[in-house]
């Protein structure tokens, strides 16, 4: 499958639904008992073998701020807006075998692994089935991944998520991130200088960041660095939060031969940024140890 074909599907998908976002909040849904999200490890696996044998596409990593936008309402980072709300739809609605999607679903109800529990990782069973009632639609016929893959496993099985760190490490992906990431890091992880650099985050995020006023800009830098050798398979990592995935959308539209990686609050811990509650509940985590054995890669 082609990045085009990938992008050809979207529009099918929107056509046929194109009923009003509210009605499909607003409906109860029963959903089939068998609905599981798959583990950390076999998403991880999923995008390696995805990776390994060249099929175009992407690990979305959706959460409750996607959500928010694809109904036209803010998050905590980004401000909402018609044309924002239109491509998170066009978003979510992506499929083909080079996808994958999650949905924030770790629940008693839809599946908890070990380590996962209330404020870490683990949902309530109610906030979860709102998450899947909104979005629902867009994940009939699909797996459901986790999107908390990568910084689950540098926790709870550390070896698995070095092993997986090196093999990333070893495609020497183009990186979208942060200004204010040390370069030191950003050569640990990925061999590569090649930094397509957004707005910094700051250790206490306070106010929007709106990262999506530059997607223009970072597309064009990334599309700038791709037509360099357009021929090759390039796998791109992306640290961008909700406007990360309107910029994959994006990018599969406009290229073939590409894996769009999305690494996640990870890199936060990496760089001693404190910014999310498993990185202050997690104690035992050394993030540091990490970046030393990469060291050694």
């Amino acid at each position: 499958m082609t990045g085009n074909r990938i992008f050809h599907s979207i529009g099918n998908g929107i056509k046929k639904m194109r009923s009003p976002l509210k009605s499909a909040a607003d409906t109860k849904i029963e959903f089939p008992s068998s609905i599981r999200i798959q583990s950390p490890q076999v998403t991880l696996v999923t995008c390696r073998s995805l990776m390994e044998r060249k099929v175009p596409g992407g690990y979305f990593r959706f959460g409750d701020g996607d959500v928010n936008l694809l109904y036209g309402e803010d998050e905590l980072l980004q401000e909402a807006n018609p044309k924002l709300q239109y491509e998170m739809e066009e978003t979510f609605s992506l499929s083909g075998e080079g996808i994958v999607k999650s949905l924030p679903l770790h629940s008693k109800r839809f599946g908890i692994f070990p380590g996962m529990r209330p404020g870490v990782h683990e949902v309530d069973d109610a906030w979860a089935e709102r998450i899947l009632e909104r979005t629902y639609r867009y994940f009939i016929g699909m797996p459901i991944y986790s999107p908390i893959a990568l910084h689950y496993t540098a926790v709870y099985d550390p070896d698995f998520a070095i092993s997986f760190l090196r093999f990333l490490k070893s495609r020497r992906p183009i990186f979208i991130g942060p200004a204010n990431v040390p370069k030191d890091i950003v050569y640990t992880l990925f061999d590569n200088d090649i930094y397509i650099k957004s707005y910094p985050i700051p250790q206490k995020i306070a106010g929007k960041i709106n990262s999506y006023d530059i997607i223009d800009n970072l597309e064009n830098e990334v599309n700038k660095v791709i037509s360099r050798n357009d021929d090759e398979f390039h796998v791109v990592v992306v640290a961008q939060g909700c406007a990360g995935r309107p910029l994959a959308k994006r990018l599969l539209g406009s290229h073939r031969n590409l894996f769009l990686f999305d690494f996640g609050s990870l890199l936060d811990a990496l760089c001693g940024w404190n910014t999310r509650a498993w990185i202050e509940l997690e104690p035992s985590f050394k993030p540091g140890s990490i970046l030393e054995q990469l060291q050694r890669a």
